[in-house]
């Protein structure tokens, strides 16, 4: 009864698989730019242009940027207010978040979560609520419903176009020593934020702040930090 479907805005995100990195003659803040990382981009929302890019195509694990598609597939599935009930099975996953069984959370407070501290645990229980939720998988268990839900992930990858991009849990978590829980390319990911900005306004204003507040159903207030360092110098 909490479940229902949620209707995305129309957007492409055909413009930045396609868009070419503005020639290197051209300066912008990033053109002296040293960096460590393997492969970056940075892209203009507003025209979806690239500004900056470096080895935009290669295929790299993505580890929690895995939970951007986690957030979109959800947000498309689900509506802000649908109300989730923590299970044992969601707490299974590594990481500790503080939720307890049996504690209720409406599912856009769950998404908050996910996406300022990277809870792993919230993740799991989003994915293993919609996959279980969703229409055709009325005869699976529920604790399949997160299995489910990654091929919805993987569904929506290939219906972007992506190419390089490909999930195998909601999380981003290795799924052994050898195999990262979701791989991808800078570009791809760049598109897949895009998408998720400009379909769902809203969903990421969250991580730009220094703290959130949620509160349960029950009552429990829980004050979340933002991962992301960075924060406290923009």
């Amino acid at each position: 009864a909490h479940f229902t479907h949620a209707k995305p805005v129309p957007t492409q995100t055909a413009e930045i698989l396609r868009a070419v990195p503005t020639a290197p003659e051209t300066q912008t803040p990033f053109t002296a730019l040293a960096l460590e990382a393997r492969a970056a981009i940075v892209v203009d929302l507003a025209s979806d242009r690239i500004v900056f890019a470096k080895n935009a195509d290669e295929k790299l694990p993505l580890a929690s940027l895995t939970k951007l598609m986690t957030a979109l597939v959800t947000r498309k599935y689900a509506k802000e207010d649908s109300i989730v009930t923590i299970t044992p099975y969601d707490l299974e996953t590594d990481g500790d978040s503080g939720l307890r069984i049996g504690q209720q959370f409406r599912v856009g407070d769950l998404l908050d979560m996910m996406l300022t501290m990277s809870s792993n645990d919230a993740a799991h229980a989003t994915a293993s609520f919609v996959g279980s939720n969703f229409p055709s998988a009325n005869t699976e268990s529920f604790t399949g419903g997160d299995m489910r839900f990654v091929r919805l992930m993987n569904e929506e990858s290939r219906a972007l176009g992506f190419t390089h991009t490909e999930f195998f849990n909601e999380t981003g978590l290795d799924v052994n020593p050898a195999q990262n829980g979701g791989y991808g390319s800078a570009r791809e990911v760049a598109a897949l934020f895009s998408k998720l900005h400009k379909s769902f306004p809203g969903t990421l204003e969250v991580t730009t702040r220094k703290h959130t507040r949620i509160v349960s159903r029950g009552g429990t207030v829980y004050t979340l930090p933002n991962t992301n360092e960075a924060i406290s110098y923009l």
